[in-house]
């Protein structure tokens, strides 16, 4: 079919979904490596390029499952960098606590 298609509800079966993205312990791609292949390739890591997408087509289901891994490992870094804010938290207030001691004394 050429041409477009209107509905109001799609369904696409998909078997290899993104579940297993939180099972990893690892954050990979790390956020470097997504940054320098975004400013070299101007895509992301694991995502089809335009070329690619032009020549072949998208297939709907795996970009969903790709999106969605990309999501997932979007949360995963966000977990990460929250805990090491907390923690920068917490040796922040312990410097100023440890500084009043030094300077009232």
């Amino acid at each position: 079919m050429d041409g477009t298609i209107y509905s109001t509800k799609s369904v696409v079966t998909q078997n290899n979904w993104a579940d297993d993205e939180f099972l990893s312990t690892t954050l990979s791609p790390t956020l470097i490596e997504e940054e320098t292949t975004t400013k070299g390739e101007q895509h992301l890591i694991g995502v089809p390029d335009e070329k690619s997408i032009a020549e072949k087509g998208l297939d709907m289901g795996e970009m969903q499952a790709i999106q969605m891994r990309k999501i997932e490992q979007v949360y995963k870094h966000l977990f990460t960098l929250s805990k090491e804010n907390e923690a920068m938290k917490a040796e922040i207030g312990k410097a100023r606590k440890s500084n009043k001691k030094v300077n009232t004394n």
